[in-house]
């Protein structure tokens, strides 16, 4: 880029290369540390931006980077990316300009926190216009890996996280952990994430506005907020902790599902390979004494009767398959 204070990640080395289609690398998987190191050497330039430490600059990245770990942010900067929308898009849709993809069980980005003054800090940075993505998805063989863990203030807009195997945005805080007060998100989206789109939790996650964000898809919750103060405008949440073709949890056990109150259905996140005559074993919130349960070969629908009594948003838990008694 020749605007001062921009800094183009493709000018350190970085290359376009992860197909949004395929959800891998279209090269070998070693571009990925390249890649991350040419994001590093931008960081670092941004961070001496001409030759004034306290100035704040750009990194700029157009294009879809397969970075081989977490790109950890110290200082102050704004990432700026070339649009953000949903990848796989449909011919007549924009598919997203600049996608980050990170490898499974890594959080994608990482902006730092410091209590002390004489020690570097993230604070007010800015993430604007990309997909933030990992190649985790739909399979996550762990819980590990958050799309953007944030320990101090931020500003995001137009940004979407897709595909980790915790939380879209992980944002703890406390004492010596993070101080976030005052964070904006503006038409940020999390989606087919592992537990939540976004997650905030701890005293020092307050008083951060939301507008016009989704929470949707993901295997938990679209918004989880334990803190005070956090006001949200126009928010969407649909789609979390239930069962979608496109959002298949892998075939072991523990598996879940989710009930509505008043009704005999239950929806199982992965197909209960039973045969006529076998019934669940339910682990954790208990089906109402007396009542049976039964479904078919190759469904996902189990039928309790009488209705089951359980309250909206409780969850059941199913243990394993076994043969009727």
């Amino acid at each position: 880029m020749t605007l001062a204070g921009w800094y183009d990640v493709t000018d350190f080395g970085a290359t376009s290369n992860f197909d949004p289609v395929t959800g891998k690398p279209q090269d070998d998987e070693d571009d990925g540390r390249a890649n991350l190191q040419a994001f590093k050497d931008a960081l670092k330039a941004a961070k001496a931006n001409l030759g004034d430490t306290n100035k704040m600059a750009t990194v700029y990245a157009n294009g879809h980077f397969y970075l081989g770990d977490t790109l950890e942010v110290d200082n102050g900067i704004i990432l700026q990316g070339n649009g953000a929308s949903r990848s796989l898009a449909l011919a007549t849709r924009s598919a997203s300009g600049t996608i980050l993809a990170f490898p499974p069980d890594r959080t994608g980005l990482w902006f730092h926190y410091s209590p002390s003054p004489e020690i570097e800090t993230a604070g007010y940075s800015q993430i604007h216009d990309m997909e933030i993505r990992s190649t985790a998805w739909p399979v996550f063989t762990s819980n590990t890996g958050d799309g953007i863990e944030i320990n101090c203030p931020v500003y995001m807009r137009d940004v979407h996280v897709r595909g980790f195997a915790r939380h879209g945005i992980y944002a703890p805080s406390g004492r010596n952990v993070g101080l976030l007060d005052g964070s904006r998100f503006d038409w940020v989206s999390c989606t087919d994430n592992g537990a939540d789109g976004f997650h905030f939790t701890g005293i020092d996650s307050q008083v951060c506005c939301f507008t016009g964000c989704s929470g949707f898809k993901n295997r938990r919750y679209g918004f989880y907020n334990n803190s005070f103060g956090n006001q949200f405008f126009s928010c969407h949440g649909e789609g979390n902790c239930l069962t979608h073709a496109a959002l298949q949890a892998p075939p072991q056990t523990p598996r879940t599902g989710s009930i509505m109150a008043g009704t005999n259905s239950l929806v199982v996140n992965t197909v209960a390979e039973l045969a006529p005559g076998q019934c669940l074993a339910i682990d954790g919130v208990v089906a109402d004494v007396g009542a049976t349960i039964s479904t078919t070969l190759n469904s996902n629908k189990v039928t309790f009767n009488p209705p089951t009594k359980l309250r909206a948003g409780q969850a059941i838990t199913i243990a394993g398959v076994p043969k009727k008694r």
